[in-house]
């Protein structure tokens, strides 16, 4: 039997892998996303500007926030930010707001305007409304370097391959250099990079598009190198210059 088909582009790497001796900025840091996301290699993170830790996805701010909002039910509609970023577990405070409202979890909004739940039913007509209590984040970064990691396992074995770390452990995290990645559809060269909020996983949209729903935007961020073309994603390569 004969080959008949060469494919153009092999697999060159892991997530979270640097691609090429290029400029390259990491910060060492603990990582505890509490349980509620995989801490996972090749994934975006952000970190508290208080102690340093950081999480997978996470929305940058100060914590707190002002903003023109309306709820219905459980339902909290932003119009309009003011000022910082809204996050879940800020206390919400207005003119008619149920003492003690707080934010349990993100609509379409990421932050800033769009939709987000709340814990306490109500109607309140659009007002100027506050929101504290939260924790004030900044970037932490890619999630790289996984072959200087640890093998922890999986609940299959503790040799099982994995690409995610537990809570509480130690890892890299870059805002300068190349690396690999993976993207969940097809990218072209120079697309920009976002990452999901609650997971960290990333995705990307073409210059001058929208952010895709649940993202928020990686700043200086974009794909350099293999173009996929897979409906379902696959491996490239991010540029950082941050």
């Amino acid at each position: 039997m004969f080959q008949t088909t060469v494919n153009t582009f092999q697999g060159f790497g892991l997530p979270g892998e640097p691609h090429l001796d290029s400029p390259t900025r990491v910060e060492s840091l603990i990582i505890n996303s509490n349980g509620l996301t995989p801490n996972v290699y090749g994934y975006f993170a952000t970190k508290s500007a208080v102690t340093d830790i950081a999480q997978m996805g996470g929305i940058v701010g100060p914590g707190t926030a002002s903003f023109t909002g309306a709820i219905s039910g459980t339902t909290l509609t932003v119009s309009a930010i003011s000022a910082g970023s809204l996050q879940v577990g800020q206390t919400i405070a207005g003119a008619g707001v149920t003492g003690g409202t707080t934010i349990t979890a993100l609509g379409t909004g990421v932050g800033g305007a769009g939709t987000y739940t709340v814990s306490a039913s109500q109607t309140v007509a659009s007002e100027a409304m506050t929101a504290s209590g939260g924790t004030n984040r900044v970037i932490a970064g890619l999630m790289v370097n996984p072959k200087e990691a640890t093998l922890w396992g999986t609940t299959s074995g503790t040799l099982a391959p994995t690409l995610a770390i537990p809570d509480n452990a130690q890892s890299e995290f870059a805002m300068m250099g190349d690396f690999v990645v993976v993207v969940p559809g097809p990218c072209n060269i120079q697309d920009l990079l976002a990452y999901n909020v609650t997971t960290g996983a990333l995705a990307t949209y073409a210059p001058g598009g929208s952010v895709p729903a649940g993202c928020a935007a990686i700043p200086n961020s974009s794909i350099y190198r293999y173009p996929v073309t897979a409906s379902g994603g696959g491996l490239t390569v991010a540029r950082l210059t941050n």
